[in-house]
């Protein structure tokens, strides 16, 4: 599938552009330039250019260049540059092409009346509550000057937030003091969405959000302030707003090639090896008049991921020595199965645990991200916006959790129908989760050792190695690493085709006595809105919202009960005034 993208992505804008070329519309004026800061020359970015009491307009990107397109606009027409702390400019247009505009904006300073506030003597003391709210923001600007590899990553220097990283492409955000790789405390809405995957209850990262060049802004709150919000708020929540496709029309593209694990050369100067990565984005946005509007993102990314390869003995109480029978490895699987036999000192019993398998030969190390949305605004009123919105993403990556999941071929679709204005806001949409490919490396493990050789039989072998039973057979006993190496004979070796064919079969079967493939294809629908009554003398700031969730759960018992006969679904609502 992914080939298949690569190859119709520039076809569809070489397409574009050729309707644009060939199927020009009438009435149209294009004019562009830039807006510097009339003291110092400096370019002023975020400008505000329109055309007055018109819904028609743009702003200045990073370099204070504009270029704004009309249709159906009769000449002449003015157009006016604006932006807080600035004294606003304007501009007439005469002519169907302008271009090379330079606009100079000064400061200005308001000068407030004087105000004077006087206050009775305090007779007695009284103690009140008093709730304070702490909010940490980073829009496009602070995305694009931070030197983090994507706006993602960049949340970690915001203050009160942990990133978590589970592998290149799973990041976990946590805020609060609470830590984990699954923080089902915290959300994190996209335009409205949470992307959190229905069957794991938790957000999956960045895996279908949005990508650097559509990001307007992200705004993290932090506490029991977000309970508006609703349920799994408790630590914070994150609300991550796209670019709206009337104010940030055009195309742009970018492409980010690095090198990750970067490591010096030992021959030559200047010579650098490590993991290649790639990542790639894409956006185009367009108004189609003065009421409707169109956005499409592309992003791709690929690289290769770090390796788990520390395999220091975890075992509780374990005796910390190299050839400790009941090792029990960090990134190393398999060797959780172990039992109690009489090979200590004195034949005391002690743990001896199964030979596991390292991270790195079980998981695929592999990272690739593929994300696409596309979106239609339509201005139903003056001031009342009509969205349908849809979003897709798809990820080889690694969750770690209990166990180590790797996700191969993991993908979610959201589709969304939104009316919102100045004081409503009504919502629906929908989540699809596909667990593709997705695997349980510790049973793969597992199960690999247990083809081979069933567990009774290995420790039945490693005890009667080790107390000299098979002296007859010249044998030695009494060597841990002797009765490992006879028990461990006619193991299956990482890198062998033998491997690789019995890795395929553990992977593609869900019953997890003898396989380690994940089902999840559970479904999330919510349906949601508020409404904010007129401020006035009886209902100052009254707020009045609600939403409804329906959860269909979906794993054919490899993670719920959800067997043939017993499916799982569930609903919640609730309400605030």
């Amino acid at each position: 599938m992914f080939n298949y993208f690569r190859k119709t992505i520039p076809a569809l804008v070489l397409l574009i552009f050729s309707c644009v070329a060939i199927f020009p519309q009438a009435g149209l004026v294009q004019v562009s330039g830039r807006v510097i800061d009339a003291v110092d020359g400096t370019a002023m970015a975020g400008v505000n250019v329109s055309i007055p009491d018109k819904f028609k307009g743009t702003i200045t990107n990073m370099e204070g260049y504009f270029y704004l397109r009309v249709t159906d606009e009769d000449l002449p027409f003015g157009i006016r540059f604006s932006m807080m702390g600035y004294r606003p400019e304007s501009y007439e247009i005469t002519r169907h092409n302008t271009s090379g505009l330079r606009i100079r904006l000064y400061s200005e300073d308001i000068m407030g009346e004087e105000v004077v506030i006087t206050t009775p003597a305090v007779v007695a003391e009284q103690k009140v509550f008093k709730e304070i709210k702490t909010v940490e923001l980073m829009d496009a600007l602070a995305i694009r000057e931070t030197p983090a590899h994507n706006y993602f990553e960049a949340l970690a220097y915001m203050k009160g937030v942990d990133v978590t990283t589970q592998s290149m492409q799973f990041l976990t955000v946590n805020a609060r003091g609470f830590n984990s790789t699954e923080n089902v405390r915290f959300r994190q809405i996209v335009d409205g969405m949470d992307n959190q995957a229905p069957g794991l209850n938790f957000p999956v990262g960045n895996i279908a959000g949005l990508n650097d060049l559509d990001v307007e802004s992200v705004e993290f709150i932090p506490g029991p302030s977000t309970a508006i919000y609703g349920n799994n708020t408790l630590n914070g929540i994150l609300l991550m707003t796209s670019k709206d496709p009337f104010q940030y029309p055009g195309l742009s593209l970018y492409v980010k090639p690095g090198v990750a694990d970067l490591r010096n050369g030992y021959q030559y100067p200047f010579q650098f090896y490590g993991k290649p990565l790639i990542d790639a984005s894409l956006r185009y946005a367009k108004p189609l008049g003065e009421k409707m509007a169109i956005k499409v993102n592309f992003s791709y990314m690929k690289g290769k991921d770090w390796y788990a390869d520390d395999t220091t003995n975890i075992r509780p109480g374990n005796i910390k020595w190299e050839w400790d029978p009941g090792h029990d490895g960090l990134n190393q699987y398999g060797d959780e199965i172990m039992a109690f036999l009489p090979v200590g000192e004195n034949r005391t019993y002690i743990p001896v645990a199964r030979t596991g398998y390292k991270d790195k030969h079980l998981v695929n190390n592999d990272v690739e991200n593929l994300k696409m949305n596309a979106s239609l605004h339509y201005r139903l009123s003056p001031g009342v916006m009509a969205i349908l919105h849809g979003n897709y993403g798809t990820a080889t990556t690694v969750y770690t959790g209990d166990n180590r999941i790797s996700l191969s071929g993991f993908g979610i679709f959201q589709a969304k129908a939104e009316v919102r204005a100045d004081r409503f806001n009504l919502y629906g949409y929908t989540t699809w989760q596909d667990a593709g490919d997705a695997y349980d490396t510790r049973f793969l493990a597992v199960n690999m050792n247990r083809l081979w050789k069933s567990d009774e039989q290995w420790l039945r072998d490693y005890e009667n190695v080790y107390l000299g039973k098979y002296y007859k057979y010249g044998v030695n006993g009494f060597d841990h690493r002797i009765a490992r190496a006879f028990a461990d004979n006619g193991r299956i070796i990482p890198g062998t085709v033998e491997f690789a064919k019995a890795r395929e079969s553990i992977i593609s079967n869900p019953d997890f006595k003898q396989g380690a493939l994940i089902i999840n294809g559970s479904r999330l629908w919510e349906l949601a809105g508020n409404y904010s009554f007129e401020q006035g003398k009886w209902l100052p700031g009254l707020l009045l919202g609600g939403n409804y969730r329906f959860f269909d759960l979906i794993s054919d018992g490899t993670i719920f009960p959800d067997t043939l006969g017993n499916d799982i679904s569930f609903y919640e609502y609730g309400a605030y005034l």
